[in-house]
């Protein structure tokens, strides 16, 4: 990484011990986030945000792109605005045997997080929140999803069942990096 490149990363409340009560709504985050970042974020600015923190990042870009020179957005393993509770299988109030078996078979949780007690409860207290929040999130209908005016980088994998679904059959865009594994 370039000397003049400064990140930026967010360990929101509630998540890997970070102390405080784990946020439960994408529009919480983003108030939090935007406030926070308002006073750190000069120029050249590039989101980026993986399964839940690509909705945030989208909110976030929403809200700040007028205000702050944002230059990219970066989702990676995320459906578009529209489309967030598409083909999830997970809800926060499953029976924690369960959350752990369906994370583990959708590659989102490290087996090393199983054999630590402490790591294990701290991912899952953070994993519980981040659902609720998609949960309670409103997503715009497909005709009203703001078009944001940066430009947006998507990542995905070929293994991603979850976006794979929803891009499946649509050309991929310049702008859409789709990887194996």
């Amino acid at each position: 990484i370039n000397e003049d490149v400064e990140i930026i990363v967010i360990n929101p409340p509630g998540h890997f011990f970070n102390s405080g009560k784990a946020l439960e709504s994408i529009d919480a985050m983003v108030y939090l986030y935007a406030r926070e970042l308002r006073r750190l974020l000069k120029h050249n600015i590039i989101f980026f945000g993986h399964s839940i923190g690509g909705i945030v990042a989208y909110e976030l870009c929403k809200m700040l792109e007028k205000d702050i020179p944002i230059k990219r957005m970066i989702i990676s393993s995320v459906n578009p605005p529209h489309s967030t509770k598409d083909h999830v299988d997970l809800q926060s109030d499953m029976d924690t045997e369960t959350l752990i078996r369906k994370c583990t078979d959708l590659g989102g949780m490290p087996h090393i997080f199983q054999q630590e007690p402490e790591l294990l409860e701290s991912f899952l207290n953070g994993l519980r929140a981040d659902l609720k929040a998609l949960e309670v999130y409103n997503p715009p209908k497909l005709e009203h999803v703001e078009k944001l005016s940066i430009s947006a980088t998507v990542l995905f994998s070929d293994r991603d069942y979850i976006v794979r679904y929803r891009l499946s059959g649509q050309k991929i865009e310049s702008g859409m990096l789709l990887y194996e594994g």
